[in-house]
């Protein structure tokens, strides 16, 4: 059987998924108006829901948890799994399997 992997996983367990997914990860973030996110290099930065301070960040290359930079006085960590729902649901239409990749479903996932 030919398995083929649709992410590679670090040490710590982050995983780096295609950059096509990670730039509508970017894409949905940056419309997402209650953030107020705006790119600064290689982050967006935006205002946090927890503390309302300008400390709300997310890595453009890994877009798959925002945080508060507060930490300590703070500590706001959510999955973008749980903030856009939408641009994770639904993977057997996004993502249908086909003759060549009858796994399509199961690797975007």
């Amino acid at each position: 059987m030919n398995w083929k992997r649709s992410r590679i996983c670090g040490p710590r367990n982050e995983c780096w998924r295609g950059n096509n997914e990670a730039e509508q990860v970017v894409e949905a973030l940056l419309r997402e108006s209650a953030f107020a996110f705006k790119e600064k290099g290689n982050y967006l930065r935006g205002l946090c829901p927890q503390c309302g301070k300008p400390e709300l960040l997310v890595r453009k290359s890994m877009p798959w948890q925002v945080m508060c930079s507060r930490e300590v006085n703070c500590g706001y960590r959510e999955s973008v799994r749980n903030l856009l729902p939408d641009l994770f649901s639904d993977f057997a239409r996004r993502y249908p399997p086909t003759e060549k990749e009858p796994f399509a479903t199961a690797d975007a996932f």
